[in-house]
């Protein structure tokens, strides 16, 4: 977010401020040009407030999506753990692991096995 035309217009403000004696102008003027320097002071402590909590959103999501990795990982190891438990098994058995074409089940004799990983 560029605030350089904000600031700038502050500037001005103050300098208007500055170069204005009781006798320039009544009273109302100089109140309603502090109303307004208060009133983008007001402005710009919001969008800092605003920019602060996009960061803290952005935090927070990276940390979710941290959290969600180290799921997918350890769910990759108990896969890993399990496809390990697997060959064991086939090797003990004399099993063997092919993926047939399903017209080629038959001609290949494979023993079907079927294997749910929680």
């Amino acid at each position: 977010m560029c605030h350089s035309g904000g600031i700038s217009d502050l500037y001005e403000v103050v300098d208007a401020i500055r170069s204005m004696t009781i006798n320039d102008v009544d009273d109302l003027e100089v109140n309603l040009v502090m109303d307004l320097a208060r009133a983008r002071q007001d402005v710009f402590n919001v969008e800092k407030v605003l920019a602060d909590c996009v960061v803290r959103e952005h935090e927070v999501m990276a940390y979710l999506s941290k959290h969600k990795s180290n799921i997918s990982k350890q769910k990759l190891a108990k896969a890993d753990v399990g496809i390990g438990h697997m060959r064991i098994t086939f090797k003990k058995y004399g099993f063997s692991h092919c993926r047939p074409a399903p017209s080629l089940q038959e001609s290949l004799g494979c023993h079907h096995i079927m294997v749910q990983l929680d």
